[in-house]
């Protein structure tokens, strides 16, 4: 089972390198050094804005729990089952059991739709592919009815990291495609982005690397249209990955400096952290330890003020 696909289900925010890569070569890179430390620091961020959604999703399911079932209702547990994910995936699918129950009992077929996504991530999480499939099938199917776009590019969108997961690398990319083109429908520029880097993911991994790196700045020139700051600058920092993989270091500094700029406007200090820390191991593979320490220490001092504002150990 890849890593990058399941982690690709949490967030699309941060590249992650290949597991079975890392343990059939015995070796790590640069790529890897910085890739394994933005997955954890990432992961952290996750799971620390995910357990916020879901406390505030809680707080308006009680209040609907004092009122006749609706609608309403099942958007929330099926929001609350996605966003307990990173938090609890028993009670992820408790909520996402819920939801289907509801949905059908009040004839939402919406809500439904939505549901079956969520049911069919756990059944892909325990191995049964197959089931995972039939339920996105079943959900796509549903959500095109009412046509809902965005909810079908979403379930497109699982179905292809089930594929990629496969190691099934062609069908999950024509998936991929057709989520990004459902996606334009309905003018979602953040779920037209994620489509593209997901894709852009699997031609990396495929060493198709000149592929990826064109595809990544695609979806850079995309954000920057639709004012998606975090996608931009997430696109950025792949950018710069891609050159230094290539060995063009001086491009990947270039790229490096716009992600840090614009998650410098956002005040979004995970990502100023990691975009530091990746700047600190670039200048070190380059002998060049004075800025390296520099960067480091840049990058250390945002990580415990991240810290220190959320009292939360970062998981290291």
């Amino acid at each position: 089972m890849k890593q990058s696909s399941t982690l690709r289900q949490y967030s699309l925010s941060i590249a992650n390198a290949s597991c079975h890569w890392f343990m059939r070569f015995c070796k790590i890179t640069v790529v890897h050094i910085m890739t394994i430390f933005a997955v954890v620091l990432s992961q952290y961020h996750v799971l620390q804005a995910q357990q916020r959604v879901m406390d505030s999703l809680l707080v308006i399911y009680r209040q609907q729990e004092r009122m006749p079932p609706d609608t309403a209702r099942v958007n929330t547990l099926n929001n609350l089952s996605f966003a307990a994910r990173a938090v609890s995936l028993n009670k992820a699918e408790e909520y996402a059991n819920q939801a289907l129950t509801l949905s059908r009992s009040l004839q939402y077929r919406i809500g439904e739709g939505n549901a079956l996504r969520n049911v069919a991530f756990f059944h892909a999480e325990r191995g049964d592919t197959a089931q995972a499939l039939t339920l996105l099938q079943t959900s796509y199917n549903i959500l095109e009815g009412q046509r809902d776009y965005i909810g079908m590019a979403k379930s497109l969108n699982n179905k292809a990291v089930i594929l990629d997961r496969s190691d099934k690398n062609i069908e999950a990319i024509e998936v991929y495609q057709r989520s990004f083109r459902l996606a334009q429908t309905a003018a979602d520029g953040a779920m037209q982005g994620a489509a593209l880097m997901n894709i852009a993911s699997i031609y990396n991994e495929q060493g198709a690397k000149m592929r990826a790196l064109q595809t990544y700045l695609h979806v850079s020139r995309l954000a920057d249209s639709t004012g998606d700051g975090i996608g931009a600058a997430t696109a950025l920092g792949r950018i710069a990955s891609m050159y230094l993989a290539l060995d063009d270091t001086t491009k990947a500094m270039q790229y490096y400096t716009q992600a840090l700029a614009k998650h410098e406007k956002m005040g979004n200090k995970i990502g100023m952290a990691i975009t530091l820390n990746n700047l600190s191991i670039m200048m070190r593979e380059q002998k060049m330890f004075e800025q390296a320490v520099h960067y480091a220490r840049k990058s250390l001092t945002l990580r415990m003020e991240v810290q220190d504002a959320r009292n939360t150990p970062i998981a290291q």
